[in-house]
């Protein structure tokens, strides 16, 4: 697999980030983290936006990156401090924490296969406004789902 998407997912591999039960999940999500990047940034890792509150790639928020240290202490991988978001290595475990947490949020609520238009409005309006919102895809979500989709044919 010489996709982009491809790359990301021999990258977190091989640092041990991601450890869905898979290699069809593995490779799932790397393709809807590359979507939410491709929406977010075109993947550019020196991406600032939001008045300089979202960062890197995928635009994490402190909050995001927050919850995603929070859950990579949880299961015992090492936690980034937000200053070393300009290494795009740090960038992808960041992402790919921050999906598990989302996914296993899911999980919690009995949706243990939540779609990527679910997922990315997570990401987009974050935990409490989309679960209020009932998870609802917006365009932000409808526009992941396509470059998702666009990869996997």
């Amino acid at each position: 697999m010489k996709t982009a998407s491809g790359l990301l997912f021999a990258a977190l591999l091989a640092v041990g980030v991601m450890r869905p039960t898979t290699l069809d999940a593995a490779r799932d999500d790397a393709r809807i983290l590359h979507a939410i990047g491709m929406v977010e940034s075109g993947m550019d890792h020196r991406a600032v936006g939001d008045r300089g509150h979202a960062l890197g790639a995928w635009q994490m928020h402190d909050i995001a990156w927050t919850d995603a240290n929070n859950h990579r202490r949880r299961v015992g991988i090492l936690q980034h401090p937000r200053s070393s978001w300009r290494d795009p290595q740090v960038q992808e475990e960041m992402a790919a924490s921050f999906l598990r947490l989302i996914r296993q949020r899911f999980a919690a609520r009995g949706i243990p296969a939540p779609t990527v238009e679910q997922i990315a409005v997570v990401w987009n309006r974050g935990w409490t406004a989309s679960k209020r919102l009932g998870f609802r895809p917006n365009d932000y979500a409808r526009r992941v789902a396509n470059v998702y989709h666009l990869q996997g044919s």
